[in-house]
């Protein structure tokens, strides 16, 4: 299987380095030291060992600055979500962050936001990430029940979390980040149960459809985890044995991915979202060197395989552009030969 977080480079020597940032007295060289180990494709057991290292360096220091902003976020699950605060929170520090974690008692999402005398109103958290998965959504109507039936059943859901969201917005003055439903492999009736609107798979996937219409109301934010669950292989995340025997909606294995999308969010509430996008030419926007293989000898446009993947890597390009993205060029290209094919070539998308 690829490794998780593969877009960062692999660590030479976690060992060395991990056991190099106990050298420093100060806590925010300390937090640099980990902070740059944590900006590495970095498995489950890796991350448990960073984490470790950094909450001890917060516990022994607490009356220095980390010189990293502070968040507080309050995890509400009715599955068992240990597991994940290592991997929230060395994801979190990657992003510039230290996140601080209170997870309320297994199953209790409720009670904790309704009561003010709980745990969550004590931590005052600034995100309240409701970690809920299929089994909260509770709607079991026979397969037989038409699409009104369902979309009744499902909006009464949803309203009732919604309630939860106010709750904690006008109470907490917290940012909501709702989960969203993991849609599992298994089909009761085959390829004719994505036909019928109240087999299981449907049901959820109706919940994720309305949730989505909610959320721009409710001014919450998403956590697709069925994108996350797809990107992994559901026959992989989906495991029914691990949830059976110990209530995990998914492996600790899979944890590094699931907090960085988590972390992703996180960065954005705290305006740390990256937002600009730096690209050499060169084997970048085309293929070829335009200073020695001139306009014409560049590989880019239709016709050539590898002049279509650049043109389409353009696309991607532009479109992150009309988003808001600042897209700039680092390059050892002489200006005028830069600027050529911009200028002079028919297939240039930017």
């Amino acid at each position: 299987m690829k490794t998780l977080l593969h877009w960062l480079p692999h660590h030479p020597n976690f060992r060395k380095s991990i056991s190099d940032c106990q050298k420093f007295s100060e806590l925010s060289d300390k937090v640099v030291c980990l902070r740059a180990i944590s900006k590495h494709d970095l498995d489950f057991n890796q991350i448990v060992r960073v984490d470790r290292r950094l909450q001890e360096s917060l516990a022994a220091h607490p009356d220095q600055a980390s010189g990293l902003q502070t968040i507080k976020v309050a995890i509400l699950a009715s599955s068992t979500v240990e597991h994940l605060q290592p991997a929230i929170r060395v994801a979190a520090l990657r992003r510039g962050l230290i996140a601080e974690c209170y997870v309320a008692p297994y199953g209790q999402y409720y009670q904790e936001v309704l009561n003010p005398t709980s745990g969550l109103y004590s931590f005052e958290p600034d995100v309240v990430l409701m970690a809920l998965n299929g089994n909260d959504v509770g709607i079991k109507l026979p397969w037989t029940s038409s699409a009104q039936e369902v979309k009744v059943a499902v909006e009464a859901r949803v309203n009732e979390w919604s309630q939860l969201w106010e709750t904690i917005r006008n109470q907490l003055r917290a940012t909501v980040i709702q989960q969203m439903m993991v849609i599992p492999p298994e089909r009761l009736f085959g390829q004719y149960d994505s036909a019928l609107p109240a087999t299981h798979a449907s049901v959820l996937a109706q919940v994720n459809d309305v949730l989505r219409l909610r959320a721009a109301d409710h001014q919450i934010l998403l956590l697709n985890t069925d994108e996350i669950a797809a990107y992994i292989g559901k026959q992989h995340w989906c495991d029914t044995a691990l949830w059976h025997h110990a209530k995990q909606d998914f492996s600790p294995i899979y944890s590094p991915l699931y907090g960085d999308y988590v972390a992703r969010i996180l960065a954005a509430i705290r305006g740390l979202s990256y937002k600009c996008l730096v690209l050499d030419l060169d084997n970048t926007l085309w293929g070829g060197v335009i200073g020695d293989d001139g306009l014409n000898g560049i590989i880019l446009g239709q016709g050539n395989a590898v002049g279509e993947a650049f043109q389409a890597f353009q696309s991607y390009a532009k479109a992150l552009k009309n988003r808001g993205i600042i897209l700039a060029v680092c390059s050892k290209n002489d200006e005028a030969n830069a600027l050529e094919p911009f200028e002079k070539h028919p297939e240039m998308v930017l």
